[in-house]
């Protein structure tokens, strides 16, 4: 008996389903998509196809059309009609033999058209091309379909072109045709003399146009009115029936074209269809499902096979991988065992060029990250924030303020100025900030001060030798920032970027939004820097002398505070100098507080 809660017989069963449900899943998907695919491109097709027959029969109605108009309007035809009427018996039925036998000679020109005939009423006659029987004489109209519309006017409707179908009942051949009536007036066009008819013969057209024949899929083509009634079928017999009350012809007389499926006679079709603007015809083909889909059933029967044949190789391949499987995983759950008891110096010293060889290098990569969690990072990193944190407050070098304070004092000796009290207004609030205040964040419009303090004293200092420009966003001046992020970038401007010396340094300073972080950028026109010294700067490895210590310290403070995804970046301008840039996100009161 099977025992499934080993973990050989759950890994075969695991192979087994594994292998079995997709494969059914996905051929059973396969298999209804590429049948509907296949039916979609099938009725596109016969759409295609449809139009183009549709086209065919109406440049073949179209040119019947006009050539009854040309027959029935002509001088000769008119003239000929009247000689017939004013006639005695005997001219009158030479006349009408001529008649025939020029007309008969016009209806071959045109390989659809099977014959013509004139009626005259006022000597109860038909003409015909048939020259078995050319001369019909009627004793009554209601004996026959043609001559009733005749007599109700329903022959030529208003629109430009109207298309009868109807049986041939003047000879027991009985076709059905395709008859196009035109009227025969006198030259004045007041009286009529009579009524041309030409006929094109339904099953010339069928052949001709809407027959299979030929073609790959086996589909049955018919025609109907508007009214559901058949005109044109491949089985003679259904000419003539009203299809109307059928589900899919409801369905198509309400629409111009398409395709769907439905059943007709028990079985599934593809049902495709198209309407003649000349005519208003319904052109209908019928294609079996099974026809379209008869290959792809081929292939499913193939598909059957194939995953029987692979139930039984994933039965053997999962015996054989499971003999090979159970022995990595007790090691590997060894050693998850010792590292939950607190050993994280365990390490699982196994070569394998597998899933389980990435497994163990992982979990052996785990093990040191957690390790190093707790012996360096945790603790250091506590240590180390702080010990920057204290370091960068320290900033203000004394050679600084030596130098202000000795300038502010000479300046004191020489002459009594708002100018000093401008000077010691700024270092009392720049000595506040930075010695007496404890907090690690303040608001933007409270480091913007405190630069501007500082560049003061600098200008100061060096006698306006440079200039500094503003653009600040007016709308983030409450966002919360780390404390003196900006004064370290404009003092390595003055410092070690622009030269003093020539009296044109510029310094740019730009705080902006930028969705929803904050870029703060400090720009001059100096020397610039390498590349090399660029990545020293930011990596720490520079000395202080160019001022690379505090641009490292701010890098990572702001890491420390935001994480990784938040950084300084320096590059050189194309016109000469360094751009300096911090991207920290837009926070305000109460919002990412120091823990």
């Amino acid at each position: 008996m099977v025992n499934f809660k080993s973990v050989r017989s759950k890994l075969i069963l695991a192979f087994v389903i594994l292998i079995i449900c997709p494969s059914t899943i996905i051929g059973s998907v396969l298999y209804i998509k590429s049948v509907n695919i296949l039916q979609e491109k099938t009725g596109q097709i016969m759409i295609t196809n449809l139009k183009q027959d549709v086209k065919a029969v109406e440049n073949c109605l179209t040119e019947t059309y006009y050539l009854a108009i040309r027959l029935s309007s002509s001088n000769e035809t008119i003239e000929e009609i009247q000689t017939v009427i004013e006639a005695d018996k005997e001219t009158r039925k030479k006349e009408l033999m001529n008649m025939s036998s020029e007309y008969s000679r016009t209806a071959k020109k045109y390989r659809y058209i099977d014959s013509i005939y004139i009626y005259i009423p006022k000597i109860k006659t038909v003409m015909t091309t048939y020259g078995m029987k050319n001369i019909i004489s009627v004793k009554d109209d209601e004996n026959f379909k043609w001559l009733r519309l005749i007599k109700k006017g329903k022959t030529n409707p208003n629109n430009w072109i109207s298309i009868l179908n109807i049986k041939d009942d003047f000879f027991s051949h009985e076709k059905n045709f395709f008859t196009i009536s035109k009227q025969i007036k006198n030259f004045n066009h007041e009286e009529s003399l009579g009524e041309l008819r030409v006929n094109v013969d339904e099953r010339v057209l069928f052949f001709n146009f809407l027959n299979n024949g030929g073609k790959k899929l086996k589909n049955i083509v018919f025609v109907i009115d508007e009214e559901g009634r058949v005109v044109s079928h491949p089985k003679v017999d259904l000419i003539g029936l009203n299809f109307s009350k059928k589900p899919y012809i409801k369905f198509i007389l309400n629409r111009e074209e398409g395709y769907f499926v439905d059943t007709v006679g028990g079985k599934k079709h593809l049902i495709t269809f198209v309407t003649s603007k000349l005519t208003n015809y319904k052109i209908v083909s019928l294609i079996d499902q099974n026809e379209i889909i008869s290959e792809i059933k081929d292939i499913k029967s193939h598909a059957i096979s194939v995953m029987g044949i692979c139930m039984i190789v994933s039965v053997i391949i999962g015996f054989i991988f499971s003999l090979n499987i159970y022995e990595p995983i007790k090691k590997l759950k060894y050693s998850m065992e010792e590292v939950g008891k607190g050993d994280f110096n365990i390490k699982i010293i196994e070569k394998r060029e597998d899933e389980f060889g990435i497994l163990n290098k992982g979990f052996n990569q785990m093990v040191m990250k957690v390790n190093n969690l707790f012996n360096e990072v945790y603790v250091q990193k506590l240590l180390k924030k702080e010990a920057e944190l204290q370091a960068l407050q320290s900033q203000v070098a004394p050679h600084f303020m030596y130098n202000t304070l000795n300038s502010i004092r000479c300046v004191a000796i020489l002459q009594e100025s708002k100018t000093v009290a401008e000077m010691l207004g700024a270092l009392i609030e720049l000595l506040q900030l930075s010695a007496g205040n404890k907090m690690d964040f303040i608001t933007l419009d409270e480091e913007i001060k405190q630069v501007k303090n500082y560049i003061l004293l600098q200008k100061f200092r060096y006698r306006d030798l440079f200039q500094v420009r503003y653009e600040i966003d007016k709308s983030i001046l409450m966002c919360k920032v780390p404390k003196l992020i900006l004064q370290p970038l404009v003092d390595n401007s003055i410092r070690y970027g622009i030269n003093l010396r020539r009296g044109d340094g510029i310094i740019k300073i730009r705080v902006i939004k930028d969705e929803k972080d904050i870029l703060l950028e400090v720009e001059d026109n100096g020397v610039g820097m390498t590349v090399d010294e660029i990545k020293e700067i930011i990596r720490g490895k520079k000395e202080q002398k160019v001022g690379g210590t505090g641009i490292n310290n701010i890098n990572k403070r702001i890491k420390l505070y935001f994480g990784d995804c938040y950084e300084l970046t320096m590059r050189n301008r194309e016109e000469g100098g360094l751009i300096v840039r911090m991207r920290i996100p837009m926070t305000f009161e109460g919002e990412g507080e120091d823990d």
